[in-house]
């Protein structure tokens, strides 16, 4: 009996810690001084017999299955003639990367995002304006010219700052003309434009991790410059009645040549829509796409903008009654352009841009900033007035975010408006329209009629000496141009025709 005791290989309990025993088949327990249990092998290697760990690539291994596995593979190799103890060669270490280099291979991969797909849209135009700038900082005789990566600083990065911010106000004050006419200094600009090119520059130091050109990404630890109480939300930019709205869009539908962005105005304020969303509408959409109306009054969006839900819009009193009055303009104006909002190009929408651009022109003559985004908010303003929920809100808008989002971005709900207290604001104004005065003369303009009388009064005019020009020759291609130059009056139709 004690014989058999003696024998027996200790349990891990019963092993003393800071020893090693053999446990069979040449593996060897360890225990240290804090009661851990690993397993070992004791193989000769160059002459000498050492320790190895018994894990994955001699890494400590805690399971005695998995260890008793990994001994059986080496004692397989040795067998075949390899030596699993051989040493491997440590790899040359590759230089390091640039700046420059890194963003320049962020570039040639067409900007990918986390998944490794190309950027589209707008996220790509804006990551290649941003990599232009950067790119900028490092050419020659500017401080990253072949600036290692792995060095960057947020020292280096505030240098950088200095220089952005030098160079965006240098350009604003270069376009506002005299200094004279503006003798009140004016803030500085551009934080928020170095927070979005930071953002680039980490996105490009990702990319490079993973590509093995970095092993660190620097950029985690920049500063950001643009403070979140200088941020405004969209609803400080908004009409803050119906009344407003028309008045605004009266502006707008003034002029002929922004006519067409008087509707874009009132239909992003009585849907909620984005100008991208708004800007794919068709007057010959079928079910589904952008700008269908079905039977029971939803108005269709399509697929909208930043994976948003809900592809409808429902048709409230004023949309309806914009619906009806921009049919007919469009009908007489625009019967060629599919495009709810025509753009100068024919067949083709208004750019994007555009009616930030007219109402930014209209500033001093609305009294305030207004924006079109503001008409976003705008929807929010009318939908919480008559008690409506910010959850219901967000689904009308296609928010995924629910109603925290809309808490805010538009602002808390005053306690009396959420119990139907609200002043319940109408979509409609109180006096007419802002396309009344259009919709008097048949959606047509009386300097549009002075236009055409004047221009057939110059055909009248020229066509006889024409005429008694082209007896004798026939005109060839080079003297249709020359006449085409020389008389401005002279309509391109008619030169072509001549």
């Amino acid at each position: 009996m004690s014989a058999e005791k003696t024998d027996r290989t200790p349990t891990i309990k019963e092993q003393k810690p800071g020893t090693r025993i053999p446990i069979g088949r040449g593996i060897y327990r360890y225990k240290d001084l804090n009661g851990e249990v690993t397993y070992h092998e004791r193989p000769w290697i160059n002459g000498k017999r050492t320790w190895r760990a018994l894990g994955y690539n001699f890494t400590t291994q805690r399971s005695q299955k998995l260890a008793e596995e990994e001994y059986h593979r080496r004692r397989a190799g040795v067998a075949a003639g390899r030596n699993p103890y051989e040493e491997k060669k440590s790899e040359p270490k590759s230089e390091k990367a640039t700046v420059e280099v890194v963003i320049q291979k962020y570039i040639d991969d067409k900007f990918p995002d986390r998944y490794l797909q190309p950027r589209t849209g707008r996220t790509l135009e804006g990551e290649q304006a941003n990599c232009e700038t950067l790119l900028l900082y490092c050419e020659p005789e500017k401080p990253w010219h072949n600036k290692l990566w792995d060095s960057l600083t947020p020292k280096s990065w505030d240098d950088y700052h200095e220089w952005r911010l030098a160079n965006i106000n240098e350009k604003v004050g270069d376009a506002d003309g005299d200094e004279d006419a503006n003798p009140e200094p004016k803030p500085q600009r551009g934080n928020r434009m170095v927070d979005l090119e930071r953002n680039t520059l980490l996105n490009a130091g990702k990319y490079a991790i993973r590509k093995e050109l970095a092993t660190s990404n620097p950029v985690r630890d920049f500063p950001k410059f643009h403070s979140s109480a200088a941020v405004k939300h969209c609803r400080e930019f908004c009409p803050r009645s119906a009344d407003e709205l028309h008045e605004i869009a009266g502006l707008l539908f003034a002029k002929r040549r922004s006519e067409a962005l008087g509707w874009q105005l009132l239909f992003e304020a009585y849907t909620g829509l984005r100008t991208s969303e708004i800007l794919k509408f068709r007057m010959d959409a079928k079910p589904g796409s952008p700008g269908f109306l079905d039977e029971q009054g939803n108005l269709h969006t399509g697929q909208r903008l930043k994976r948003g839900i809900n592809p409808f819009v429902h048709c409230h009193e004023g949309l309806r009654a914009l619906l009806k009055a921009h049919a007919a303009w469009h009908a007489i104006r625009y019967p060629d352009n599919p495009f709810y909002i025509p753009g100068k190009s024919p067949g083709q929408p208004m750019r994007r841009r555009t009616l930030a651009h007219a109402l930014h022109s209209l500033k001093e003559t609305i009294g305030r900033k207004i924006t079109s985004h503001g008409m976003r908010a705008f929807y929010v303003l009318i939908r919480r007035s008559w008690g409506i929920d910010d959850g219901q809100i967000a689904v009308e808008l296609g928010q995924r975010s629910g109603a925290a989002l809309i808490a805010s971005t538009y602002g808390d709900v005053p306690p009396n408006w959420r119990n139907g207290g609200g002043p319940k604001l109408g979509w409609l104004q109180k006096g007419e329209p802002a396309w009344a005065e259009l919709e008097k003369t048949g959606w047509k303009r009386e300097e549009e009629d002075l236009e055409e009388a004047s221009e057939v009064a110059d055909i009248a005019e020229i066509l006889p000496s024409f005429q008694t020009s082209t007896r004798s020759l026939a005109p060839t291609d080079k003297t249709r141009k020359r006449n085409e130059k020389t008389d401005p009056r002279v309509p391109r139709e008619l030169a072509q025709a001549c």
